[in-house]
């Protein structure tokens, strides 16, 4: 269940070496699996959490809060979209000015 940290740690070792490309596929993973994880803990549906983590921890990081809210109800419907504005713009409020490009 901790697999989001092994990839955190993996990929920011790697972008912070010097290494750019392939930002994009390891957050999508580790917001999924963070999400997975949430899930367990906060007692939500797995589905739910794994989307609202995709799609928050990429918009948090690319500082795209709105284009990644459009994304995630683009991929998973408009059912969740309440979920995935929320999970984006706390993610987004929370993360600071510091953006992966």
């Amino acid at each position: 269940s901790t697999t989001f940290i092994y990839k955190l740690l993996c990929t920011a070792f790697t972008l912070g070496s010097g290494f750019k490309g392939g930002e994009v596929t390891p957050l999508l993973y580790i917001g999924a699996t963070l999400g997975n994880m949430l899930s367990f803990l906060l007692a939500e549906p797995t589905y739910l959490m794994a989307a609202v983590g995709l799609v928050a921890v990429f918009g948090a990081s690319a500082k795209t809060p709105f284009a990644c809210v459009a994304m995630g109800v683009e991929l998973f419907g408009w059912e969740i979209s309440l979920y995935l504005t929320l999970g984006v713009f706390i993610a987004y409020w929370i993360s600071g000015k510091a953006s992966i490009y």
